[in-house]
């Protein structure tokens, strides 16, 4: 009896112990998983709201937050079959999908309703034009989510709030963002600042540095992934600016010049010698590195002076060869003049023929 009892102890033991162990493996395997699906999600979104945010002004963190929440981490049916990640009502360039949906009464109750929801071609376009809503507002009004721009809310926490019963008919909506945020540091990752930046059109004319000098696609610090190369091919070239920036902080002063078939931004400190006037620069570019076109001069000056005296004396020679000659035919005409009357009348004739060949030619 003793020994029964023992061994359905030990039977009890053994399944508890094994009920301990797989529910510990399913409890630590699974948040795992979770979790890289969801670090997933946010890379995936992550190129996009750097690039959207910045261009319309807004949070990135939000923005992100916002498709997670209304895409349930892009496992709705929603973001799966029309890419739209923020639940935005409508249609987009034509296109629409009907899907139900939960909405929220004035009083807070929850009610299902049918609704037309826009389908977009990707991500971005889904991100941009969620941006465009909260930078636009609506027909009715378009600083409804003014409270959302940067200029406006000096925290990301003060944009999730001008969300709530906005956007969102939940007025626990923001709430729900802040959480998000700060469980996965959206903010660290999306909301860097940049630099502000004015740009006004500069049309003028300058020399490269002849220092390796970097040309980027934008103005240094104004937004993220920004591209450079070396400007040393251009180094000492003439080349010209459209568009002048002017930032708040670092570098102040930017150009933006043509180099070769490109454009992009370089600091002041980076080219010499500005000019409206192209004839300007021209001229300073000569002096500064074409020395050798005065020397060039000189010598072609010089050059010139000696053919003109050779000119001279070659034309003193053949004058007085001239002169000479013509005491000679002086000489000769008195000697032959009782042969004058035979030689005019050859003349006569000669000349007579030479009229009448040039009439026919002509």
């Amino acid at each position: 009896m003793i020994k029964q009892v023992s061994k359905n102890k030990i039977v009890k033991q053994f399944l508890l112990g094994l009920i301990i162990l797989v529910t510990l493996v399913g409890w630590m395997g699974t948040p795992r998983v979770a979790a890289s699906t969801q670090t997933s999600f946010i890379n995936k979104l992550g190129p996009n709201a750097l690039k959207v945010s910045q261009k319309y002004k807004l949070y990135g963190s939000v923005m992100v937050a916002q498709a997670i929440v209304e895409s349930g981490w892009g496992k709705s049916t929603l973001s799966k079959t029309a890419k739209n990640y923020y639940g935005i009502k409508g249609s987009y360039k034509g296109k629409s999908v009907s899907m139900r949906t939960a909405e929220y009464s004035s009083n807070g109750t929850l009610y299902y309703t049918n609704a037309k929801f826009r389908k977009y071609p990707s991500i971005k376009a889904s991100m941009t034009d969620n941006a465009k809503t909260l930078r636009h507002g609506t027909a009715w009004d378009a600083n409804y989510y003014a409270g959302t721009w940067r200029a406006n809310a000096k925290t990301y926490q003060k944009a999730t709030a001008a969300l709530s019963s906005r956007y969102s008919t939940n007025s626990a909506y923001g709430q729900q963002l802040d959480r998000i945020i700060a469980t996965w540091n959206l903010h660290k990752r999306f909301d860097k600042k940049y630099a502000a930046a004015t740009y006004t059109p500069y049309k003028a004319y300058t020399i490269m540095k002849s220092s390796n000098h970097k040309i980027y696609s934008h103005i240094v610090n104004t937004r993220g992934g920004i591209t450079s190369r070396s400007s040393k091919t251009y180094a000492d070239q003439i080349v010209a600016i459209d568009m002048k920036g002017t930032k708040t902080s670092g570098a102040k002063t930017w150009y933006r010049v043509k180099a070769g078939t490109k454009k992009g931004w370089m600091t002041k400190g980076a080219v010499m010698h500005t000019s409206p006037l192209k004839a300007n620069v021209i001229a300073a570019h000569n002096k500064l590195f074409k020395p050798a076109v005065r020397t060039q001069a000189k010598t072609a000056d010089s050059s010139s002076s000696s053919t003109t005296n050779a000119v001279a004396t070659s034309q003193a020679a053949t004058s007085s060869q001239a002169s000479s000659d013509e005491s000679r035919t002086k000489e000769t005409s008195k000697t032959d003049s009782s042969s004058t009357s035979s030689s005019q009348t050859e003349a006569s004739s000669t000349m007579t023929t030479a009229s009448e060949t040039t009439e026919t030619e002509d």
